[in-house]
């Protein structure tokens, strides 16, 4: 098996176990394509529809019609700040909170469970190759 195989079968058990939760806590609106855009959000806490494309990497009318489903299925809202009207900031509502919060504990139960089949040993060499890994790709040309 190569390692593209690997990954993607690690990535598809991992969404099944996000999937089985959202269906659990009845988050059936949310899509894969909406995750990122929420964990953005929630890591700035509150961001301006320029700096979530920006961070996005896609254009501004994007960002708005993501956020456009993600404020009518209640998860994001907009705010205009009061110093200037013109600008908006993007933020979760207690909702969406919640949502981040069930992916999150998804995601260490699943690293937890992963890690099982290596001795603390493997896995901190796996720790350190992963982020060898994560650092080239965040240095791509």
């Amino acid at each position: 098996m190569s390692v593209i195989q690997h990954f993607n079968t690690l990535y598809d058990s991992y969404l099944r176990r996000l999937q089985q939760e959202i269906e659990v806590h009845e988050y059936d609106d949310i899509t894969v394509a909406n995750y990122p855009y929420i964990l953005a959000i929630y890591e700035e806490t509150s961001i301006t529809v320029s700096s979530l494309a920006e961070r996005m990497g896609v254009k501004k009318a994007s960002v708005s019609q993501m956020l456009d489903r993600l404020v009518k299925t209640g998860y994001v809202e907009r705010v205009r700040q009061e110093t200037d009207k013109r600008s908006i900031q993007v933020r979760l509502t207690p909702r969406g909170r919640e949502f981040v919060d069930t992916e999150t504990g998804v995601y260490m139960r699943f690293i937890d469970h992963i890690s099982q089949a290596l001795s603390p040993e493997e896995w901190q060499t796996f720790e350190q190759l992963l982020g060898q890994l994560a650092e080239a790709a965040d240095h791509e040309s």
